[in-house]
């Protein structure tokens, strides 16, 4: 069985348009590990305060929330019979995804993400209802 994490080696937006600093970055793309055993998945962040998320995805689904931890509290589940946890290493700054008891079904894409200060940065995905329509359009104004 093969559980996918975080790709590619870095899975997010910038923090601040600016920099190049504040960003969340797996360790690593692809976990091979048998059936009923527990896998490990892993990212680095580098911002604080924060609140940390994993989220899986099926093929040909969307990313489905697993769970959440800030930076002073337990992780809260989607499914709170889920056999799986996420933990922080404050001090190294990394955001793991422990899954218990693996099966088939976990075989998966997953994603970490983070919020800090007021934007959400990790994978986004947008679609658009645009149709035959044009984008929206906003002209430059001259200021001053």
């Amino acid at each position: 069985m093969c559980v996918y994490c975080c790709f590619p080696d870095t899975c997010s937006l910038l923090a601040d348009r600016d920099s190049l600093e504040n960003l969340i970055t797996s360790h690593g793309s692809v976990k091979h590990v048998r059936d009923g055993e527990d896998v490990t998945l892993s990212c680095n962040y580098s911002v604080t305060p924060y609140t940390l998320f994993w989220y899986r995805q099926n093929p040909r689904s969307q990313p489905d929330f697993l769970v959440s931890i800030t930076e002073s509290g337990d992780p809260v589940k989607a499914d709170p019979a889920a056999q799986l946890t996420a933990k922080v290493e404050k001090n190294s700054k990394v955001l793991t995804l422990i899954i218990y008891h693996t099966a088939v079904s976990d075989s998966a894409l997953y994603y970490c993400a983070l919020t800090s200060g007021g934007g959400t940065y990790g994978t986004h995905v947008m679609k658009n209802n645009w149709g035959r329509t044009r984008p929206p359009a906003f002209p430059f104004q001259n200021v001053g």
